[in-house]
């Protein structure tokens, strides 16, 4: 099932947009609320409790407040990357990080993605610009990339699993134990006993 935000409407009709900044980023913040706040109503999650202090918590905060309010996120860290890593790790958020206007373009025109994930390396003038083309730009809703986006989803699916209902169980599986598979399951696996056999082999 398709969240809202691909329904072939654009992300940029959500007049909600939910930001987020961490320790790395927040001198660029100021500016980017005010380029915001003329796109839509902000949510500005740094004024709520408890405060966050890393990047983590702060960007999963944004992404389900995101979800909550069928809005639209914009978060930034230091580089992006860390925000973006932990955004698509929460279903239904669908998160791009921009360095470029034409990043901002293409996400949205190809993945129709619903959260922004910005750079403190780029500058603050390169990031408005770049949340301006992002809100301005709408998803192309042809066959093609209806049926990526489609997939994306059926991926997403396969992959979000329920944790385990044992918090033991659930802790060593965060820590990169996949209890209950065989194997064959396993790419880990797999991958580890493909390499001894090609060790055995040399020696």
């Amino acid at each position: 099932m398709f969240p809202s935000s691909f329904d072939g409407s654009s992300t940029a009709a959500s007049s909600i947009i939910v930001y987020g900044a961490d320790r790395n980023a927040e001198w660029q913040s100021e500016g980017l609320k005010n380029a915001l706040v003329r796109l839509g109503d902000v949510l500005d999650t740094s004024g709520l409790e408890p405060k966050l202090d890393n990047y983590v918590d702060i960007c999963s905060r944004v992404c389900n407040l995101t979800l909550t309010n069928g809005g639209i996120g914009v978060i930034i860290c230091g580089t992006g990357i860390g925000v973006s890593i932990v955004a698509n790790k929460h279903r239904g958020i669908y998160a791009a990080r921009c360095v470029t206007e034409v990043d901002a373009r293409d996400c949205k025109v190809i993945n129709n993605a619903n959260v922004l994930c910005l750079s403190a390396k780029t500058d603050l003038a390169q990031n408005i610009e770049i949340i301006h083309e992002f809100f301005a730009t709408r998803f192309e809703a042809i066959d093609r990339r209806m049926d990526r986006v489609r997939r994306i989803t059926q991926v997403e699916n396969q992959n979000f699993r329920p944790a385990p209902d044992d918090p033991d169980i659930a802790a060593l599986s965060m820590n990169g134990n996949d209890f209950g598979k065989t194997p064959q399951e396993n790419p880990t696996q797999i991958v580890s006993e493909e390499a001894k056999a090609s060790k055995r082999g040399r020696s």
